[in-house]
């Protein structure tokens, strides 16, 4: 298998930080234990001062209370030796170099150590009370996250009520506090600005005004310590000893801090009382359920990963981006918001961020982003399906291996052979990754299998949270940054989204290390110079022809966002996860793992393997009605049913309870281990969900300390893209401005514009026999001129556009409702809506241009219904597919490009295996179509040959570049693939294909001729 990653030469290891004997589950005995105990405390306080005064105390508890914590408690018990995702006390992370002289998994367990730091949300509270108390001795700025729109100030959430959007008037003293800049200003001068400017209002109003807009976060404080400093209470201390009248706050927090770091020397199972005073010392400054945060940390230097396992790892990975598909399912909704902002927008302009995403003028948020919801419904995606013949292979793999009782081993000659050379050699790869895989051993031999939470798009991600547990985290997150720059575009600068969350908890997982050029801090302070400060008001969207791009609107500068850590961008403000999905949407996504949709409603899946790897352990999934058809609050009935399903579906006594990477082992023969089981069964019933049952790993813990006793272990493998990304660059273009009187068109201001609303399957019949008959003759008899779109927004509907003097539009009004009154009637269409005329100005070459390009629209749509016409009566010379490849060469030919030029447009449309195939079996007779002076698609073609004639010749005097020329021809294009074939991206996409190889065979001809 060709490897197409590079394997970074340090690794994270993931592992408990008990061994894989301890596994007493008695939990009245398990209470005892100083270490369970205080992993407990960590993780619940709740949990831990119930268990304390039921275990301990001997405080009775009802029966539900009882049987609910000895389950939690069990829960953490059963956890505690095979839980590897970093959680308190029961999992620890460090780091492994690989090696190709000798392995070595063998650690010291006293190198265990724990980091506490202070919850980042009770961080902020007690900033927040500072900032309102004392904030006539501090310094303040705008917040990043605030923008202006019209007459309004908008943030694009709050830290305190959790509100989506939040706004004020835009004020002259607003205006003049933002001229203050992004630098933090003392407090007293900002009300100095305001006193000079309103020397005759009361200052207290001028006060209050300020005190208002940092109660409500539109002002931060210098108070505010940055995501990417290593430590922010410190930072916090710092900055409150700059002014006396902080002092004794800061000496208060300055004994929590000493009082961290006492705790933090601790051994684990020592710290017990330590936290607990350290807990309440905390609450008196600031109530808090968890005012603390410890992760734990392996400090062992000394083991090392055999390279030859991370390169069979590396080579399954290469193999999963294989059976990646070319447009990732997880994101069809931004393919289709590419969609709308080429329709609204076009190639040659940019949209501030801001702009893009207002649900008025600009698009609003994609499909399926609630952070705020659209005013309006968006349109769904279509989920792209898999290949059909991987689909079958899928299928196919599992009958065999149910009927066999195997395991399903996945082949890359077999995949390879269904999906073709040409798409393994893809090159949209991501420039890194990280891969998450459990360690076992059988015999001689390592097993690997891959973890359920895949890994991460984006190699140090799953380090970046870790960054202050020791200088070697950081120095490796540096490490891994500086080699993914050597595989970047040279063009592009990356930028650290960094910002506190609406849910200011969630933001512990978010702090972390950065060493990219430029950061995006919203409701906290930049830990880089103003000059590379990136604000919520600076950022450019737009497209070119591998999909949307980032620019800073300051200086120009190409960007890509990233996060260096794992919270989930769902669930950040729409803007910054738009950000995020930007710079990864149009990469092969490697653990979009295919079987996960192929088989999802299935009951069982045998294990899935590649070689040595396996890549998904055996599961069961068991839907409640199919256990008991009614829910029965029976344990012993349950556990006779469940005997039977076992024994029916040959479910091994020990067996994982999953969800997602959370994994409870259970044995059968264990009645409190099951009763789990059948809380879960209780629970999913109500929701009617099914239960994931998953097999446990095969073979030995390979990782052991030096008592011998093993550990179940997992390995975080980064990964870097062997081939580099194009240096190429995108020349800025216009920002997208409001010209009124040029882009939009109300009715009768020489337009009247119609959404005629229909099925589908009446699309073609509307019109090839109603619109085509009626315009026609409305423009032979009129001169009311028209052309036509298919579109779907909520429904499918054709956009219907007649243009005339307002006189003439007026006048034959009653002609055009006459006939809409008709097409009701006979049930064509189901509605029809009036609408004002937003023309694409800037997509077809501008002011200048707009008006000729209509005309070629007009023209281009009788061009299309002869073609569909034609079809429908069954009088086309060759087959429809024919023609549609036909009708987009003979478009591309009279645009009279050069061979350059039409080498960039035709390299823009993807090779595809079906396309190839099809342009093979058909090239000598599309070749000899073309050049036949009598066809048909030449016949219908001159009728536009005067109106792109008409265009070209003032397109042409204008100086536009290479990449705005191509721009302007695929927007012509895509229109006339539209009114053919409908919304049908696929279709589209693969008449594309075949013509991008006709041109490329003339070019060739060509050349090669003239030679």
């Amino acid at each position: 298998m060709k490897k197409l990653y590079e394997v970074n030469e340090e690794v994270m290891v993931r592992l408990p930080t008990v061994s894989e004997k301890e596994k007493n589950t008695d939990v009245k005995d398990l209470f005892n234990d100083p270490v369970f105990r205080e992993q407990v405390l960590i993780s619940s306080k709740s949990i831990y001062d119930q268990a304390k005064e039921y275990l301990v105390n001997g405080k009775t508890l009802s029966n539900k209370k009882k049987r609910n914590l000895e389950q939690s408690l069990l829960k953490y018990a059963l956890r505690r030796n095979t839980r590897t995702t970093p959680f308190g006390l029961y999992s620890a992370v460090g780091i492994a170099k690989t090696s190709t002289n000798k392995e070595n998994f063998t650690f010291d367990e006293k190198n265990f150590e724990h980091v506490a730091r202070a919850d980042l949300s009770w961080i902020f509270n007690v900033i927040k009370k500072e900032e309102l108390n004392g904030y006539q001795h501090l310094e303040f700025k705008i917040n990043p996250a605030v923008y202006t729109k019209g007459n309004r100030v908008y943030m694009l959430y709050n830290t305190e009520t959790a509100s989506s959007t939040e706004s004020i008037q835009l004020s002259m003293p607003f205006k003049l506090l933002m001229d203050q800049g992004q630098n933090l200003v003392a407090f007293e001068n900002l009300l100095d600005t305001l006193r000079q400017a309103y020397p005759k209002q009361n200052e207290d109003k001028l006060s209050s005004f300020l005190y208002k807009l940092i109660k409500n976060e539109f002002l931060i404080s210098n108070l505010r310590p940055p995501m990417t400093v290593r430590n922010q209470l410190e930072y916090l201390i710092t900055e409150l000893n700059k002014n006396a009248y902080f002092s004794e706050r800061a000496i208060q927090l300055q004994k929590v801090d000493d009082q961290i770091k006492q705790y933090n020397k601790m051994k684990l199972g020592t710290g017990e009382q330590t936290y607990l005073t350290l807990y309440k010392e905390m609450n008196t400054l600031y109530r808090s359920t968890s005012p603390l945060q410890v992760d734990s940390f392996l400090n062992n230097d000394t083991i090392s990963i055999p390279q030859n396992l991370v390169e069979e790892i590396n080579e399954a990975v290469s193999f999963l981006t294989l059976l990646a598909s070319e447009n990732n399912p997880a994101f069809a909704h931004i393919q289709l918001y590419q969609d709308e902002f080429l329709d609204k927008y076009g190639f040659s302009q940019e949209v501030p961020l801001t702009d893009l995403f207002d649900t008025g003028n600009g698009l609003g948020a994609p499909f399926s982003y609630d952070k705020p919801e659209n005013d309006f419904i968006s349109r769904a995606p279509v989920i792209p399906d898999y290949n059909l013949r991987l689909r079958n292979y899928f299928l196919s793999k599992i009958n065999v291996a149910e009927k066999k009782g195997a395991a399903i081993d996945l082949s890359e000659k077999d995949v390879k052979k269904l999906l073709g050379d040409s798409q393994f050699e893809d090159t949209k790869l991501l420039k890194s990754l990280e891969a998450f895989f459990l360690l076992k051993k059988s015999g001689e031999k390592y097993l690997a299998y891959l973890s359920p939470g895949g890994g991460s798009q984006g190699a140090g991600k799953t380090f970046g949270r870790f960054g202050h547990l020791s200088n070697h985290f950081g120095e490796t997150i540096k490490t891994i940054q500086d080699k993914e720059t050597t595989k970047r575009n040279k063009y592009v600068k990356t930028c650290e989204i960094s910002y506190v969350p609406s849910n200011i908890r969630n933001g512990n997982v978010s702090i972390n290390p950065h060493f990219k050029e430029y950061e995006l801090s919203l409701f906290t302070n930049n830990s880089l110079e103003v000059s590379r400060e990136i604000t919520i008001k600076d950022i450019l969207i737009g497209i070119d022809n591998y999909g949307f791009y980032a620019r800073n609107r300051k200086n120009g500068d190409l960007l890509e966002f990233q996060a260096t850590n794992m919270l989930n961008p769902g669930i950040s403000h729409n803007m910054l996860r738009f950000l995020h999905e930007i710079s990864i949407y149009r990469k092969r996504s490697w653990s979009e793992f295919p079987w996960h949709r192929i088989y999802s409603d299935f009951d069982h899946i045998p294990e899935l393997r590649y070689k040595s790897i396996v890549l998904s352990p055996e599961r069961w999934f068991i839907s409640t009605e199919s256990l008991m058809p009614e829910m029965i609050n029976d344990f012993e009935l349950f556990k006779k049913k469940f005997s039977e399903y076992k024994e029916a579906f040959a479910l091994p006594n020990r067996f994982y309870l999953t969800d997602y990477d959370n994994r409870i082992p259970i044995h059968f023969n264990n009645d409190s281990e099951l009763e789990i089981l059948f809380a879960e069964y209780k629970k999913n019933s109500k929701a009617q969900m099914r239960i994931q049952l998953q097999a446990c790993e095969e073979g030995e813990n390979v990782f052991v300390d030096q008592n011998d006793e093993s550990y179940t272990a997992e390995i975080v493998v980064p990964m870097f893209s062997v081939e580099k990304e194009t240096d190429e660059t995108i020349l800025p273009k216009s920002i997208v401005t409001s010209d009124f009187e040029t882009s939009t068109k109300l009715p009768y201001d020489d337009w009247l514009y119609f959404k005629l609303y229909t099925t589908r399957k009446k699309e073609l019949d509307l019109i090839t026999l109603c619109i085509k008959e009626f315009c026609s003759k409305l423009e032979e008899e009129t001169g009311i001129h028209y052309f036509f779109m298919r579109y779907i927004d909520t429904h499918p509907h054709i956009r219907l556009r007649f243009n005339a003097s307002e006189e003439k539009l007026q006048k034959y009004t009653t002609r055009i409702f006459d006939w809409l009154k008709t097409l009701l009637s006979q049930e064509m269409i189901a509605r029809y809506t009036i609408d004002s005329y937003e023309r694409e100005v800037e997509r077809y070459g501008g002011k200048e241009l707009i008006s000729l390009a209509e005309k070629v629209f007009m023209a281009d749509s009788k061009v299309v219904e002869n073609i569909l016409y034609s079809n429908r009566l069954g009088t086309l010379d060759i087959p429809f597919e024919l023609s549609g490849v036909l009708t987009v060469v003979n478009f591309i030919d009279q645009l009279s490009l050069e061979d350059s030029e039409i080498k960039a447009l035709v390299h823009t449309y993807e090779k595809r295996q079906d396309s190839s195939l099809y342009f093979r079996e058909n090239k000598k007779k599309i070749l000899d179509e073309f050049r036949r002076t009598d066809s048909q698609m030449k016949k219908w073609a001159t009728l536009r040959k005067e109106s792109v004639e008409d265009y070209l010749e003032v397109y042409k005097r204008m100086d536009f570049s290479l990449e705005e020329k191509i721009n302007i021809c695929s927007s012509f294009i895509h229109l006339h693939c539209n009114r053919l074939f409908g919304v049908d991206q696929n279709q589209e996409a693969f008449v594309m294909a075949v013509v991008g190889q006709v041109f490329n065979y003339l070019i060739h001809t060509r050349t090669r001729e003239a030679a």
